[in-house]
Formats: structure tokens, sequence, C-alpha cells
């Protein structure tokens, strides 16, 4: 039932467009859309090509740039940043946490034991008494440290490595300030870059991707001139009908002429589309 009604109302919307075209502003849209539409899509090519020739003329200003030159500013960023120096400084520090983290467990338990009462059995000093009889032959020194409460430097294994994996992530962060501050001081990719504006006018490794320095038309209004030529010559009776007042004008835009400073596939299209508009 909905197919039904949508066709109906597709061709109730063609008869209004059929008879609509019969009068003097349908006249005139008809005779006004075929060269527009042809204007619009020269200008679409003209864009495409447009948009090509800049992709050349950056490639073969790229191919002229020394490698070493490319590899400075590939590794500028990451000469900024230093990430790897941050990494190991985390990882030291978190290693000393860990150290840390038993180093008060043993405290914690060490704390614990001086503060329990004596409940009996073989102490510490007991054994080390033994130790110093005469007659004693089965304790040795080991068996008495084994059951030392607090032995002196037992917590020194431990504070060591704190102590090392501490300094080593402070001195990683110092390291990578002086890295940081050596390569912010660095000039040499800022000069390359200033030289390469200068020499092309813009900077062929600092574009992005369907860049374009400059139109290959002079009036800044025909940006997206061809768009609504577009838009209007499709007009196929649904929406409101366009009057004759609402026809764009169909001009060719005017091309820039080629200038020396121009890349030479760019002169060479602005060339062409100044014989194409004189032709």
């Amino acid at each position: 039932m909905a197919e039904r009604q949508n066709e109906l109302a597709e061709q109730i919307t063609w008869n209004e467009f059929a008879r609509w075209r019969q009068t003097p502003e349908g006249v005139a849209f008809l005779a006004w859309r075929e060269p527009a539409f042809a204007l619009a899509q020269t200008l679409r090519d003209r864009d495409s090509h447009w948009l090509q020739g800049w992709a050349r003329a950056i490639g073969q200003a790229q191919a002229e740039i020394p490698n070493d030159e490319k590899q400075r500013l590939m590794r500028r960023p990451a000469s900024l940043r230093q990430s790897g120096l941050k990494v190991a400084s985390i990882v030291s520090f978190a290693v000393a946490g860990l150290f840390m983290l038993g180093l008060l467990g043993q405290l914690f338990a060490l704390s614990v034991t001086d503060s329990a009462p004596a409940t009996g059995g073989f102490t510490y000093e007991e054994c080390l008494a033994t130790l110093d009889d005469p007659s004693n032959a089965l304790l040795s020194e080991a068996d008495c440290e084994a059951i030392n409460p607090g032995p002196a430097g037992s917590n020194i294994p431990q504070a060591i490595p704190l102590t090392l994996f501490l300094g080593l992530g402070i001195a990683l962060i110092v390291v990578r300030r002086k890295k940081q501050r050596a390569a912010r001081q660095d000039q040499t990719a800022e000069n390359e870059s200033r030289a390469r504006v200068e020499r092309w006018r813009f900077d062929p490794l600092a574009v992005e991707p369907g860049y374009t320095g400059f139109t290959w038309y002079e009036s800044p209004r025909t940006e997206g001139y061809a768009d609504r030529l577009m838009q209007l010559a499709l007009f196929d009776g649904h929406g409101r009908p366009p009057a004759q007042s609402d026809l764009i004008a169909v001009e060719m835009p005017i091309a820039r002429a080629p200038h020396s400073t121009n890349p030479a596939e760019l002169n060479q299209l602005l060339g062409e589309f100044g014989q194409k508009a004189q032709a």
C-alpha cells in the first residue's frame, strides 16, 4: 500500500514538473540548465586536475630535499618528548616503590615483634649464651641468627636496591630534561623549515594530504560555484521550482596567470586553463 502511494506521489510530481517546464520560467530553466551543468562539470574537472597538480609539485619538491633533512624533521617530535627516558624513569620509580613496600613490611613486622610480650621458649640471647659455652656442639651462629627478632642490618638488602632504583629514576628525569632543553634550543629544523617555505612558498614536508597553496581561479567568489550550479541544474520537480531570478549566471571563472614563482606543474595547468578560456 505504501509503495503504491509513493509511486502515485512520484507520478504527480513528474506531471507537475512536466507542466511547469511549459511555463516561461520552466523554458528559461531548461535553456539555462544544459550550459550550467556543463560548466559545473568543467569546474569540478579543473579542481581535480589542480589537486593532482599540487600533489605532483609537492612530490617533486619532497624528492629534492636531502634525506638527512627529512630525518631531522621526523626525529624532532621524539627528541622533544624523550618518551623512552620517561618510561624508563617511571619503571625505576615503580621498582623502587616495590622495594619500599617490602622495607615497610619488614619494619612493621619488627615493631610488632618488639612490642609483643615474651612468651617463653628459646630466645636469641639464650642462643648466644649457648654459643659461648665451650661444651656446645649443636648450635651455630647461623642458628642464632635464624631466631634473631631484629638483626642489625637485616633491612640493608631492601634499602640498597631501593636507593639505587630511586636514584636511577631521578637521574633519568634529569637526563630527559637536559635532552629536551637541548632539542628545544636546536634551531636546525626550524631554520630548514623556513628555508623550504622561502624556496617553494610552502613546506613540502609539513603539508597535509589534499593541500593546495592557492586556487587556480582569481576571484574568491568562485569558491563553491560549481556546487551551486550543479545543485540547481539537478532540479527534477522535487521542492520549489526555481524562478528566473534564481538562475545563477553561467560564466567561466578567470584563471590565474602563470607566475615564475609557481611550481612548473601548476604553471602548466594555469596555461592550459587560460588557453581553453580564450578558445
